[in-house]
């Protein structure tokens, strides 16, 4: 179980600045960072009858927040919050076994990729002249089972299960913040996605 939680914020302050403020909150961003879990390896070796039962689990459980909340600002600011990242989880056989007379082999591979990913602006008095929210992450979950090398003299039976589950939620908005405060845009466009 890989579990990370990530929360970037600008919160209850007065900001004076017509450039731009930016709450970026970038989590896992390497390649098939997550959660990973095997089995095999080991092999096995049965005089009549041989049994095996092999579990991997990889799961991925990841939370990344980006907020500005109760900001003030005194000039047209240009506001931009992104939560962005990966919640990756694999499961997969490493090496094939090789069984002596009689043999079961059963291997279970369960990775499960859950995430949580939230981009949100809440003011008091805002002055913006460009607003941009957005969230954009990539949830990937993999369990594979591969090709199996048994050998066995009389018998043998491979069962190999393989079940994969990704699932985001992605929150993106604005709000009034806690002090139900008022956002003055002055632009021409803004960007929540």
């Amino acid at each position: 179980l890989l579990k990370a939680r990530q929360n970037a914020f600008l919160e209850g302050v007065s900001v004076v600045t017509d450039n731009q403020v930016m709450v970026d909150s970038l989590i896992n961003d390497a390649d098939q960072t997550g959660a990973q879990a095997s089995v095999g390896g080991t092999g096995i070796a049965a005089g009549l009858i041989g049994s095996k039962v092999s579990v991997a689990t990889a799961i991925a459980d990841v939370t990344n927040i980006a907020r500005i909340q109760n900001l003030s600002t005194e000039k047209n600011a240009n506001l931009h919050v992104n939560a962005d990242g990966t919640s990756y989880a694999n499961a997969y056989i490493s090496t094939p076994d090789n069984v002596g007379l009689a043999s079961m082999t059963v291997n279970v591979l369960v990775a499960k990729a859950l995430g949580t990913f939230q981009a949100t602006v809440g003011g008091k008095d805002m002055h913006v002249s460009q607003l941009e929210i957005t969230a954009t992450p990539t949830t990937t979950a993999n369990a594979e089972t591969g090709a199996s090398n048994y050998s066995a003299s009389w018998y043998n039976v491979a069962v190999n299960v393989a079940y994969a589950e990704a699932g985001s939620t992605v929150i993106v908005g604005l709000d009034g913040g806690e002090q139900g405060g008022k956002i003055y845009y002055h632009g021409d466009s803004m960007i929540i996605s």
